[in-house]
């Protein structure tokens, strides 16, 4: 799930620190990523991994009522060891920027699933232009 806010308080938006969106593409196998989650309820918690697979096919497992809503989207696969909390949180490049949201970690193995941040742009300016992205059809 992605949360889209809107914030029209001045003087919030200039003390909050936020994230910069990058092309999913610049990331490729091999590369050094980092994820930033709440783990058990800690305020912060960090993991690092590389990245494995930067277009990996979406229909992997998912329930049939599932797969319509992701069959039009690629998963960045990186090898790190996430506990829960860190899904919805961001996976970063080396210099911070963010490359994807974390989506599905991987049961008792270092590896997770993030949707990249070029399908998060798209579905987020889609969304604040009030259409829907995934529509099913009829």
């Amino acid at each position: 799930d992605v949360c889209i806010l809107q914030i029209d308080d001045p003087k919030y938006e200039k003390n909050r620190p936020t994230g910069k969106f990058v092309s999913s593409t610049t990331v490729k196998p091999g590369d050094l990523v980092f994820s930033v989650g709440n783990t058990a309820g800690t305020s912060f918690d960090m993991s690092y991994g590389f990245v494995t697979n930067s277009a990996l096919s979406s229909d992997r497992g998912l329930a049939d009522n599932q797969k319509f809503a992701y069959d039009q989207l690629d998963f960045l696969q990186a090898t790190m060891l996430l506990e829960e909390g860190f899904s919805g949180g961001p996976i970063v490049n080396t210099q911070g920027d963010i490359v994807g949201i974390i989506q599905q970690r991987g049961e008792m193995e270092p590896r997770c699933y993030a949707i990249p941040s070029n399908d998060l742009v798209f579905v987020m300016k889609t969304v604040m232009s009030g259409l829907r992205p995934f529509a099913e059809p009829g």
